[in-house]
């Protein structure tokens, strides 16, 4: 025993007590490591493997598509008969567009003159436009004028729905000047419509 050291207390029955065991730092470690590899172990164990996805099916009963159709005839056609025509004068005319499709139409319409005497044309005026009824075709109710096959009305001179029609007021005018060598003569006059599909 050494100086300055106080002896250790006896036990009331004379033995030392006996003191916790300490554990190494290397053990200690070790077991750390064990518990922490298991629990990443369980947790793998855990979220592994693969699922099957529940899933279901269904479909709609068939659906019927049909295409319009687009249809442009003229019907009601007045003659224009410009074989009775004097300088100055004119005469007017009407006839129907009709669709008979099942689109909206947007209505062009072109013009040309034909006749036996090449002079004849040049000298007719030629007018026409859209109109309510026969009964307001009349003189000066048109809207585009110009020589047979130079006046033309561009897509949208007018509109047309399916299953109704629209009436074109016409108009031709010998020129006051017309020269004595177109006496007689007679112009066959076309109007020709196009109609296109308004777009949704």
């Amino acid at each position: 025993m050494r100086r300055n050291e106080a002896p250790a207390p006896r036990p009331a029955h004379g033995r030392r007590s006996a003191r916790p065991a300490r554990r190494s730092p290397l053990r200690a470690a070790w077991l750390t490591t064990g518990l922490l590899t298991a629990v990443v172990v369980a947790s793998l164990a855990a979220t592994g493997g693969s699922y099957a996805l529940w899933n279901g099916a269904a479909s709609t009963k068939p659906a019927s598509v049909t295409s319009g159709t687009s249809g442009l005839v003229v019907t009601q056609q007045s003659a224009l008969d410009s074989s009775k025509l004097l300088p100055g004068q004119g005469t007017i005319g009407t006839f129907t567009a009709k669709n008979t499709g099942t689109v909206p139409l947007d209505v062009a319409v072109s013009t040309r003159g034909t006749s036996s005497n090449s002079a004849f044309p040049g000298e007719l005026s030629l007018r026409f436009g859209p109109v309510a009824t026969t009964a307001d075709c009349v003189h000066g109710a048109t809207t585009f004028s110009g020589r047979p096959g130079q006046v033309n009305a561009p897509t949208g001179f007018v509109r047309i729905q399916p299953g109704a029609s629209s009436v074109v007021c016409t108009e031709v005018v010998l020129d006051q000047d017309a020269p004595q060598t177109v006496q007689g003569s007679t112009a066959q006059l076309t109007f020709a419509l196009v109609g296109t599909q308004v777009q949704p």
